[in-house]
């Protein structure tokens, strides 16, 4: 997993931050089919929490940049530099794979058109998941096909302080034994709070078979809460 130094990642947040209320900035930095590969993230279990900024690195790449918490929620300073991942085309199409006591599959292409969606039944109970994978799958497709016609109506709006700059993720959504694979993927999920389509970050785990399994392995959140608008008790600071 690469890493970056604390003033880069100031930096990369800040570039984002200044410059998300362009839309040709973000139709530059951001491919809506492209994904975020995580592999051997470490040093995230203080907290069943973490936070994940939003930013740019040098080379103009779109990144996410992984802090984690202390056990009271405090973001917590990296001396060894902060884990990230950037935004990546995927070299193969997906099989999203929700397992209950009948597994459900779903196939999306490399540009993240569901292709193919079917049942496999009488199969042996796996876990129960949180997530409907079908339900992801659409919130997948839905950033796809929507994400620059959202990002523009924030902006003419004058919407762009409620722009993501960081999630709110669970550790167990990244943490995974080592050697496994894990792809990040953006989604659009309706809030009734917010009376908005809220961005989320969905996390898929490679599995044996070369499928991406849709499961939680433990009792966390469904999905990762975007700051703004989410705000709750948490305090998003160490880069500013």
């Amino acid at each position: 997993m690469n890493t970056l130094g604390y003033k880069e990642c100031q930096d990369a947040v800040s570039v984002w931050t200044q410059n998300k209320g362009g839309l040709l900035f973000v139709k530059k930095i951001i491919n809506p089919t492209y994904a975020f590969n995580f592999q051997n993230i470490k040093g995230l279990g203080e907290n069943p929490n973490c936070h994940v900024y939003a930013g740019v690195d040098e080379s103009g790449k779109f990144i996410l940049i992984i802090v984690p918490l202390d056990k009271n929620g405090k973001e917590k300073e990296e001396k060894q530099g902060y884990q990230i991942s950037a935004l990546t085309a995927l070299d193969e199409s997906i099989t999203l794979v929700e397992r209950t006591t009948t597994e459900t599959k779903t196939k999306l292409d490399t540009e993240l058109n569901i292709t193919k969606h079917w049942k496999e039944v009488d199969l042996p109970v796996y876990g129960e998941p949180n997530l409907a994978e079908s339900v992801s799958a659409k919130d997948i497709e839905k950033w796809k096909d929507e994400c620059y016609d959202w990002f523009e109506d924030m902006i003419e709006t004058g919407k762009t302080d409620k722009i993501f700059r960081a999630f709110k993720v669970p550790v167990a959504d990244l943490e995974v034994q080592e050697g496994k694979e894990v792809l990040g993927l953006f989604g659009f999920k309706n809030s009734t709070l917010y009376q908005m389509q809220i961005p989320i970050l969905i996390f898929v785990e490679k599995t044996p078979e070369n499928d991406w399994l849709m499961e939680s392995r433990v009792n966390t959140r469904d999905w990762s809460h975007p700051n703004p608008p989410y705000g709750n008790k948490d305090d998003f600071s160490i880069f500013d």
